[in-house]
């Protein structure tokens, strides 16, 4: 069945490639993920506060802590290729 497929050059590969690594590393995907991973955690910590202002301020926390922690990284980052 493969056979029936027009096989891909390298070069269309390595250009598809390259297109999902330029989605998959850009800040929005990134800052997404970090609102998602933030709903996630306060959803599951819902149980032990049980208020939609502490399940808010739990939302708003860890999302702050992902975007600075991804900002420090980048900064560190940063400073490591000027010293090469």
């Amino acid at each position: 069945m493969r056979l029936l497929y027009r096989l891909r050059t390298t070069g269309d590969l390595q250009k598809e490639l390259n297109t999902i690594e330029d989605i998959m590393f850009s800040r929005i995907f990134v800052y997404m993920d970090f609102i998602l991973l933030s709903f996630i955690f306060s959803y599951m910590l819902y149980p032990l506060h049980q208020s939609i202002v502490y399940g808010l301020l739990t939302f708003i926390g860890f999302g702050l802590l992902c975007f600075s922690f991804y900002y420090s990284l980048g900064l560190w980052g940063e400073e490591r290729l000027k010293q090469k």
